[in-house]
């Protein structure tokens, strides 16, 4: 994708989510950085604008604030450039030059096995150094972008730093909550650390897909079509399992085992739609006995919450229900 298209359509998302002050300093942070990246290149011999521009994207998706957007593009300019922290202050406020302090701080760990930092205490240093939390967020949505770029590194690099994400970034993106960031730097240490067996995964979930996709729709439009006539107001997605997922529960149970390959999410208002939403599914397909938990009542140590059910189709597919409330989501 262009620069230009890449500018645009990150442009397009900020008229949609803030006021007019607020996209005024988002543009202003925009040009500032790159001004300041003008004379910079990624690997890839994109120029490096694309990259801050990326990073402040997929924030976008967690409905952070107007200064973590602006701290996202101005992440880099401290320790890339010349720009000193006294003239962000001026020009963007104390808050984001905090942020991008904090994430230039951050950037001085490094995972180093051979001197026996083991991967808990640098979790904890991070942590520390890190005094407000959208410090470490937007730490990790750089962290997921250079990891989705790192296809033009050398070999020994990708190793590294797949490495790295996988004993310092994956726990705390789990710890924090941030699922979907923790799944995609899974799924991308897998395919630099265990190619052969990523390979292989990547084979089996493009047969299930290709053989289920049609299951896979008429499950997710008959949950819209029930939610509908509940009178319940709710979102339905779906999904085919992640690929390092996949090959964890594979390890542990066999592939046999694994009755989520195929899943979908309903995602409603209340608590009590939850359950209500529950037994209606378990009125329409068959669960599958042991293969319902419930996460609402008992949630996960790291906060999740949700409904799981395993169910079967009549032609005998399982299929996965995961059903949350919009705030647990």
């Amino acid at each position: 994708m262009s620069q230009l298209k890449e500018m645009n359509n990150f442009l397009e998302r900020v008229k949609r989510l803030f006021n007019v002050e607020d996209q005024e300093r988002i543009v202003e942070a925009l040009n500032y950085a790159k001004l300041k990246h003008s004379t910079q290149q990624r690997e890839s011999g994109e120029p490096y604008i694309i990259h801050p521009i990326a990073v402040a994207e997929i924030l976008l998706d967690y409905g952070t604030d107007a200064n973590t957007i602006i701290a996202a593009l101005l992440h880099d300019v401290l320790e890339d450039t010349d720009t000193k922290i006294s003239e962000l202050k001026t020009l963007f406020g104390n808050d984001v030059s905090e942020i991008v302090n904090g994430v230039s701080r951050v950037k001085t760990l490094r995972y180093k096995s051979n001197e026996n930092e083991n991967s808990e205490s640098l979790r904890k240093m991070f942590i520390a150094m890190a005094k407000d939390i959208r410090v470490i967020m937007v730490k990790l949505a750089d962290r997921l972008n250079n990891m989705r770029t790192l296809d033009n590194m050398s070999g020994e690099h990708k190793v590294r730093k797949s490495l790295d994400t996988r004993d310092v970034y994956i726990p705390i993106a789990e710890r924090l909550g941030f699922g979907s960031i923790k799944g995609e730097l899974e799924d991308l240490c897998f395919k630099y650390l265990y190619p052969k067996e990523e390979q292989e995964i990547s084979a089996l979930l493009e047969h299930t897909l290709k053989r289920h996709s049609g299951d896979l729709e008429n499950v997710n439009l008959e949950l819209k079509k029930m939610l509908t006539e509940l009178k319940i107001e709710g979102d339905v997605k779906s999904r085919i399992k992640r690929k390092y997922s996949v090959y964890k529960k594979s390890q542990a149970k066999g592939l046999e085992s694994i009755y989520d390959l195929l899943a979908h999410r309903v995602l409603v208002n209340s608590v009590k739609d939850c359950y209500y939403v529950l037994g209606e599914i378990h009125n329409r397909w068959k669960p599958v006995p042991g293969r319902i938990k419930d996460y609402i009542a008992a949630p996960k140590k790291n906060g999740y919450q949700s409904l799981h059910t395993t169910l079967l189709t009549e032609e005998g597919m399982p299929f996965e229900v995961q059903i949350r409330t919009k705030e647990m989501h």
